[in-house]
This record gives C-alpha cells, sequence and structure tokens, in this order.
C-alpha cells in the first residue's frame, strides 16, 4: 500500500509538471523568456511581492528538471530558498489561477507546492514523503480530491512549514 502511495504521489506529480498549465500563447518560448527575464529582474520588487504573483502563473514546467519559462515562476524560482516559507504561507490559498490541469484550474496553493517541489527537489507532495495522496482513480484527480478539503491543505503546509524549519541550517543559500 505504501508503494502504490508513492506511486500515486509520483504520478500525479508527473501529471502536473507533464500536463501543468495548458500554455496560453502559440508561438514558441522566445517571447515568454524574454518577459521572464523582464519580469524577474524588476530590483524594486520584494520577496514577498515575487511570491505574491503566483497568482499569475499560467505555466509550469511540462516536465519534471526542464527549465521554467512563465515569467512569474521564474522570478520565484530566481528566489530559491528565500522564497521557501513565503510560498509555504500561499498552500491553504485555495484563490483559482489561470494554470489548468485536467479537470480543474490549479488553485494557488497547487502552484505554491509545485514551485516548493521545483526549488527543493522534494517528495511529492510533502517533503519529507510523510502525507500520502490516497489512490482512488489513480491519476490526477486524486490530488485534486486530496486538496479540496482544506484540512488537508493546512496538514500539508504544516509538513513543509515544519520541514523548513528542521533544514533551515542546510537550506541556506551559498555565500558569495
Amino acid at each position: 500500500m505504501r508503494l502504490v502511495n508513492h506511486f500515486v504521489g509520483a504520478i500525479c506529480f508527473a501529471l502536473i509538471c507533464v500536463c501543468a498549465c495548458q500554455r496560453q500563447e502559440k508561438g514558441g518560448s522566445g517571447p515568454i523568456r524574454e518577459q521572464a527575464s523582464a519580469v524577474s529582474t524588476n530590483l524594486s520588487e520584494t520577496p514577498e511581492s515575487i511570491v505574491n504573483n503566483i497568482r499569475k502563473v499560467k505555466d509550469l514546467p511540462p516536465k519534471d528538471g526542464e527549465p521554467q519559462d512563465d515569467p512569474y515562476a521564474v522570478a520565484v524560482m530566481r528566489l530559491g530558498p528565500k522564497a521557501g516559507s513565503l510560498l509555504v504561507d500561499k498552500i491553504t490559498d485555495g484563490t483559482v489561477t489561470d494554470c489548468y490541469i485536467y479537470p480543474t484550474k490549479l488553485a494557488v496553493g497547487d502552484v505554491a507546492i509545485a514551485l516548493l517541489h521545483a526549488i527543493y527537489r522534494s517528495d511529492w507532495p510533502s517533503p519529507d514523503g510523510s502525507i500520502k495522496v490516497p489512490a482512488v482513480y489513480n491519476d490526477n484527480r486524486d490530488y485534486f480530491e486530496f486538496v479540496g478539503k482544506p484540512a488537508n491543505r493546512a496538514r500539508l503546509q504544516a509538513a513543509w512549514r515544519g520541514w523548513l524549519l528542521r533544514n533551515a541550517d542546510t537550506l541556506r543559500e551559498p555565500a558569495k
């Protein structure tokens, strides 16, 4: 059963990354990459304002480990671990974004979890694998049903917050 839960979690993450947020534009990544650069190099933005913009994310990497093209997600990724606790605060945010994965649009909290996973290369959906998504459909609907319950979002938030606190010493950005 534990293996099945891990497998379903991996499938859910893969589906979120592979199917993530159907591109709103056709025409390649050139303009998106240029726009990403413009958004993420605005020196007047604080980490808080950059993370608050995750509600504007429309595109997540199509596959785990591939480069990020969405300008708002790129800006968060460039923050690295500085974004961690700010993203954790967003996990319980159920505000719907324009980021679509069958059968629904992602909530801000889903985007936050995806970005946390990308920054820390952690287990899915909780960083230490302590929370498993129950397998009912054996596809991404399992994840959406799971996070559709506010108590489960709160559990994920607590797991991420605790993990960041326990690993604070090892998660700092290297000195430049």
